[in-house]
């Protein structure tokens, strides 16, 4: 297991997200792909995967895990997805995806379907969750926006939370607060 050597003691959530912005982007695009795909295949071989009707998983933006391999074998093997869609007053709704659905940049500039087909939060099994940072406890850091602790707060207590993060995203230890929510694994390479 490597651990991110990004000396973070003393940083505010801040100036961890700036430095882990910066990392994203200074990714070189085959390093990205390449363990972006191993990441996905360690999703896929997941027990919570298998399992799993109804998947909530976001499309990459600004260097994240890619999850086109994930969302194309998911909705192949009969699962329905759903994609993220961020709403005013730190809200997020999950609206349908299958292959060729047409998409939109949100009020964020991630990408979300134009049709806004929701899927009902009490059925979701699975939420793939991107994050800048990671700690071994299941901790992650956003963007600060506060959207997806909102939301994961409300899916079903049965529902599986995995994030998917690159090495150096995983650091030791995140400080969080009583309104972060901990994913119950992190998936890296």
């Amino acid at each position: 297991m490597t651990i991110s050597n990004f000396d973070l003691a003393g940083l505010t959530k801040e100036a961890i997200r700036c430095r882990m912005l910066r990392r994203l982007k200074s990714q070189k695009e085959v390093e990205r792909v390449r363990k972006s795909r191993i990441i996905e295949n360690a999703v896929i071989a997941t027990e919570a995967f298998r399992k799993a009707k109804v998947i909530v998983c976001y499309i990459a933006f600004g260097g994240e895990v890619e999850t086109g391999l994930i969302m194309r074998y998911a909705y192949k093997l009969g699962k329905r997805l759903g994609v993220p869609r961020c709403l005013a007053g730190r809200k997020m709704e999950v609206c349908l995806w299958y292959p060729g659905t047409p998409l939109t940049k949100g009020i964020y500039g991630t990408w979300e379907p134009v049709k806004k087909k929701c899927i009902r939060i009490q059925d979701i099994d699975l939420v793939l969750v991107p994050g800048l940072a990671f700690d071994l406890l299941g901790n992650r850091l956003g963007r600060g926006k506060g959207f997806y602790d909102q939301f994961l707060s409300r899916v079903p207590f049965s529902a599986k939370t995995i994030g998917l993060a690159y090495d150096f995203q995983l650091v030791p230890r995140l400080c969080v607060t009583p309104n972060d929510f901990r994913l119950d694994r992190v998936i890296f390479a």
